[in-house]
């Protein structure tokens, strides 16, 4: 063996590690020192959050399905637990709908696990009043202030109808400061437009077209 294969022969023995290897060594740290505790943090949240959901998914689901005009789902809406979620407290993928949460997020506790769920949930709902909006600026041949507009509308009808139901509860957009620094311009035509509808007055599509009429460039 030369001096230059015998230097070889040594270092595999010390580095780098097969990739095989290094993947069963952060297999094994997961399971040994993250998991129990990440697992204790999911079942923690679960078992706070479901009583909540008992409490008040029969006055949020049709509320929110009357809002969006689309019936909620009849299946089951299934939510993975994971203790953390990059850049988000949570996310949804929709057809099916597939929620996931943050358990070690300190914004999705307390009330707000209601508002985050329901949030989400409604990802499936929004579609309706998604197309009504983009079909309205087309027929106007103007644009919305914001490309993901439809999403503040989401963040302030869940969180005008959840609060109803929990007084105490510091809605998401306004406690992280979204209508600030997301969508300023978007609160007040809510207020104006989409608000009456929410509390019975109007229809769907008119309070729609009324939002685009106010908001467009």
């Amino acid at each position: 063996m030369t001096s230059s294969n015998r230097i070889w022969a040594a270092s595999t023995q010390r580095w780098p590690v097969p990739a095989k290897r290094r993947r069963w060594v952060r297999r094994t740290r997961l399971q040994t020192h993250w998991w129990p505790d990440h697992d204790r943090k999911n079942r923690e949240w679960i078992a706070a959050a479901t009583p909540l959901v008992a409490k008040h998914e029969a006055v949020l689901k049709p509320a929110l399905a009357r809002a969006f005009d689309t019936p909620w789902e009849k299946r089951p809406i299934h939510v993975e637990m994971r203790y953390y979620v990059t850049n988000a407290s949570a996310y949804t993928a929709i057809f099916p709908t597939l929620i996931t949460v943050s358990s070690s997020s300190p914004r999705t506790v307390g009330p707000a696990m209601v508002e985050v769920l329901f949030h989400e949930s409604s990802h499936a709902l929004i579609v309706k009043a998604r197309d009504e909006l983009s079909k309205e600026t087309r027929n106007r041949k103007t644009e919305l202030p914001y490309p993901d507009f439809w999403h503040a509308l989401l963040f302030y009808t869940n969180s005008e109808i959840v609060k109803k139901q929990l007084p105490e509860l510091e809605p998401y957009a306004n406690k992280y400061g979204m209508w600030q620094n997301n969508w300023p311009l978007a609160l007040p035509v809510f207020e104006k437009d989409w608000r009456p509808f929410l509390v019975g007055k109007g229809n769907f599509r008119e309070a729609l077209k009324q939002i685009v009429a106010d908001s467009a460039k």
